[in-house]
This record gives structure tokens, sequence and C-alpha cells, in this order.
């Protein structure tokens, strides 16, 4: 049964013959029982109150819900930007990746989680390159010693989590988030004479 009363929301409304109403909290999940305020007989305020104190995944699940909704997709750039050469080096880097970040506060409680890039792979039928997430550089890179039609490469960044809480900070499990790209397989032909 669902029911709104005072304008707040009532979810799972539970009376269990001792005159008590409760509900699952809207947000967070947790039980709550409703209290109203009377002073010298008159009635005041309706407000929830909590039956015990929510738990870090009860206040972050909402956050890291939407943090993972926020996280964007890396932008593979590569250079040079059109193809990789056989032999050379094709330098990898993805567009600039910030920080994400949601919260919530509710009741007293609230919960911030926070997701930050911290590397990024390069995955290849040839290999994989580790490097942390930036532009194109030397020290990011691949070599491919043979031609080929096309090559693939999944840039896939990982991206660490955390959270503050009302209820005490700590780590959540990382995330990730990954874009595939094709370039084709050149070869720079020279004649010796």
């Amino acid at each position: 049964m669902t029911a709104v009363i005072y304008g707040l929301p009532v979810v799972d409304i539970d009376l269990a013959g001792d005159g008590v109403l409760r509900r699952n909290h809207p947000v967070f999940g947790h039980r709550q029982y409703g209290i109203h305020e009377v002073c010298d007989g008159v009635p005041r305020r309706f407000a929830w109150v909590d039956e015990r104190v929510p738990t870090a995944a009860e206040l972050t699940s909402g956050s890291l819900a939407e943090v993972r909704r926020r996280l964007p997709a890396p932008v593979l750039r590569t250079a040079p930007e059109s193809a990789v050469i056989v032999n050379f080096e094709t330098w990898l880097g993805v567009d600039d990746l910030t920080a994400v970040s949601a919260g919530v506060a509710a009741d007293g409680h609230h919960a911030r989680v926070t997701a930050t890039p911290v590397s990024i792979e390069y995955l290849t039928p040839f290999g994989e390159v580790r490097c942390a997430p930036g532009p194109p550089r030397p020290g990011c890179a691949l070599s491919i010693e043979r031609r080929g039609v096309s090559l693939p490469i999944t840039a896939r960044v990982t991206w660490s989590v955390s959270y503050v809480s009302s209820v005490g900070n700590g780590a959540l499990n990382p995330l990730s988030t990954q874009v595939i790209r094709t370039l084709p397989v050149e070869e720079v032909q020279t004649i010796s004479r």
C-alpha cells in the first residue's frame, strides 16, 4: 500500500497491531516509524524516525548508481590520428577525464560517492598498454610489426570509487568504462637506389 501523509511518501505501511505507522525509507530502504509531535495537546509536526542507523551500503547505493550513470565513455585519441603505421609508434591517449560525484541527504543522514579515473588500458590483438589517463604521448604507445587490414583498439578506463557519509567513509569496488576504435594499418614504402 502506498499513501502520502503530510506531504511525505509512505511506502509499505505496517500497522502491526501496536498503532505504530512504519515504512521503508523511499531513498535508502531502511525501516522507519512515524511520530507526531504534540505540544499542550495540539498536534504539530509529523516526522519519520529511523528504527536503526542505516548502513553505508544503504546510504551509498543510490549515489553509486547515479555516479555509474554519469561516467563518460573515454574518447580515444591517437597520434598519428588516422592510421597505425607498421614499425612506427602510435601514441595513445584519451580526452581529459575528471572525477564524477553524486550525493544524497535525507533524514539527518548524508552520503557522497566519487569516482576518479586512475588508469587506462589499451587492448589490441597484439597486446596491451597500461598508462595513466591523458593525451597521446610517447610513454603511452604501441607498435606493430606486420601489416593488416585494420586494428581494433579498446580503451578501458578504471575508476577508483570512494564515499563519505554520516556513518563513515570508505572505498567501493572500482568501475570501468570503455570504447573501441578501429584504425587502418598502413606501411611506409621506401625505394633504395
